[in-house]
């Protein structure tokens, strides 16, 4: 019978140990012990011996302190998820912190404010996603990208700073951030700070404006910031704005031309898509993608300059461009995408580069205009393309003319550009 006693009091103590290590109650001398701030955190070593942090048992504390060292060691990194869905309403960030994972502090609907220090220099994509009571976030020097959907949904949030080290901003961060206060100039709404409040550009505070200039200062323009403006006309876009976001001149029909300036370094999806009035695009020479749909629908385009830097050409980029006459395809671009010439239907002649490699499927589809193809290549380079057999035997039934600077002595059809930079027939 004694034996069972000590059996059972060392399954007793035991059990009291486990329960005090998972920071619900400690039990010692029949007392309750709550658990602190620290206390049930999980920490992961990373590569360069430092640690990452996660909830553990912390899910239902109201007040979180992550602590800056653990075992001796940095804790650098909030790691992905680490306080997804947590109760949590406060929470303080260590300056030993450098990155903010993905999904971070995702459905945490109790957080009402956070300071992110200068130590940090990225947040993760949707790290701060739908939380619901989060109303301000300060966001310190050392940040250089906020990822996507960093801030999507945060309903309640009413202020938020950018600082001047922001050199990245994802689609959708603050979208859906339907409290937030903005700073308005010339009929524009943008987010930044006290020194420059112009940093990032929202939005129109009225759809029906007709001509805009963004600020000097401005270096992201957001996506849908122009969404259905149709009565927007001109835009002037200064030499600071690097980033253009999706959809940002969507459906503006009554936009005629616009000067993308060197700052900028792709078009993003719809960028202009169904600009029905767009007739003229400078591109500038530091774009190196033109991204899906960018320009379809942009019925009234005659012309359009591809520089050198671009590499790639997405899918349906000037879809239904239907008045878009000549295209010149730099020896830049490797691929151009699926349908991303489809209904071009007065395209009459297209000057492919020797460095494409692949043309998607339909790509010249319905372009039943097009007789002549000049390649910047030879005949064996043409035979190495890879074409898609559905839907571009307009491409492949037209007259093709390969390239040589020097009048050619052998039988067969070359091109050449004369002193006007025009292409000529040899």
């Amino acid at each position: 019978m004694k034996a069972l006693k000590k059996v059972l009091l060392g399954v007793l103590s035991v059990a009291c140990l486990v329960t005090a290590s998972v920071g619900l109650t400690a039990c010692s001398g029949g007392t309750t012990q709550e658990q602190k701030g620290t206390d049930g955190l999980i920490y992961s070593l990373l590569s360069d011996g430092t640690y990452a942090v996660s909830k553990g048992t912390t899910m239902y504390l109201e007040e979180i302190v992550i602590p800056s060292t653990y075992n001796g060691k940095a804790v650098t990194v909030v790691a992905d998820n680490a306080f997804s869905g947590a109760k949590v309403k406060s929470i303080t960030i260590p300056d030993s912190v450098t990155s903010i994972g993905e999904y971070a502090f995702v459905n945490c609907s109790s957080l009402t404010s956070v300071v992110i220090p200068d130590s940090v220099t990225s947040i993760g994509e949707n790290a701060f996603e739908n939380c619901s009571s989060l109303m301000s976030v300060v966001i310190s020097d050392g940040v250089t990208s906020i990822g996507k959907q960093a801030f999507f949904s945060c309903t309640s949030l009413t202020s938020i700073e950018i600082p001047d080290s922001v050199m990245n901003i994802g689609e959708y961060a603050f979208y859906n951030c339907s409290s937030l206060s903005y700073n308005v100039k010339g009929g524009l709404n943008y987010l930044g700070n006290s020194n420059n409040p112009y940093i990032y550009l929202a939005g129109c505070v009225d759809t029906s404006v007709t001509s805009v200039e963004i600020d000097g200062a401005c270096r992201f323009v957001g996506l849908f910031a122009f969404w259905c403006c149709t009565s927007l006309k001109s835009v002037v876009v200064g030499d600071s704005v690097t980033s253009i976001g999706e959809a940002a001149f969507y459906n503006c029909s009554n936009l005629t031309s616009i000067v993308i300036p060197d700052s900028v370094t792709s078009i993003d999806v719809s960028t202009f898509e169904n600009c029905s009035s767009l007739t003229s695009i400078v591109i500038s020479n530091s774009v190196t993608t033109i991204y899906r749909n960018a320009f379809s629908g942009c019925s009234s385009l005659t012309s359009v300059v591809i520089p050198d830097g671009v590499t790639s050409i997405g899918d349906y980029a000037f879809f239904d461009c239907s008045s878009l006459a000549s295209i010149e395809i730099p020896n830049s671009i490797m691929n151009i995408g699926v349908s991303a010439f489809l209904n071009c239907s007065s395209l009459k002649s297209v000057v492919i580069g020797d460095s494409v490699a692949s043309i998607g499927d339909c790509a010249f589809y319905s372009c039943n205009s097009l007789t002549n193809v000049y390649y910047k290549g030879s005949e064996s380079d043409w035979d190495n393309v890879s074409i898609d057999g559905r839907g571009n035997n307009y491409l492949t039934d037209a007259t093709r003319y390969y390239y040589s600077e020097s009048q050619p002595t052998e039988e067969g059809l070359y091109w050449h550009y004369n002193k006007n930079g025009e292409v000529a027939v040899w």
